[in-house]
């Protein structure tokens, strides 16, 4: 882990990391921590792939331990995109640590979650 001092100007190397694989749905796997000093990969992508024409996405959360309300914040963020453009965005194996920030938040409605990147594909599954 790298501490950095953003007093001192310099920036963040523990960022998230995002891979995005190409399909119907989208299906963005985000690894590390997201966070307020780590997420801004995960918006950018986000933001990115929730403007394309009918965008339906699934995040794959499987691979993050920490989310704050930043992090949160990027995830509606994405939502929102989706939904203004006619898709939807769905949330996929949140950890418990993060599936309890979810919970607490009262966001489990507003970010549709499912145990597995294929359940949450699955069109029939409800939104």
């Amino acid at each position: 882990m790298v501490i950095c001092c953003r007093l001192a100007g310099c920036t963040v190397i523990d960022a998230a990391r995002v891979w995005v694989t190409d399909g119907d749905p989208v299906v963005v796997v985000v690894s590390g921590k997201l966070m307020y000093d780590t997420g801004d990969p995960v918006r950018e992508t986000l933001l990115h792939v929730a403007g394309g024409p009918v965008p339906r996405i699934v995040v794959d959360l499987s691979e993050v331990a920490l989310c704050d309300s930043s992090g949160l914040r990027i995830l509606l963020q994405g939502a929102r995109r989706a939904a203004d453009q006619g898709g939807w965005l769905r949330l996929a194996g949140p950890q418990p640590m993060v599936r309890r920030v979810l919970t607490v938040t009262n966001l489990l409605g507003a970010l549709p979650t499912f145990d597995t990147v294929a359940e949450a594909a699955d069109e029939s599954s409800p939104s």
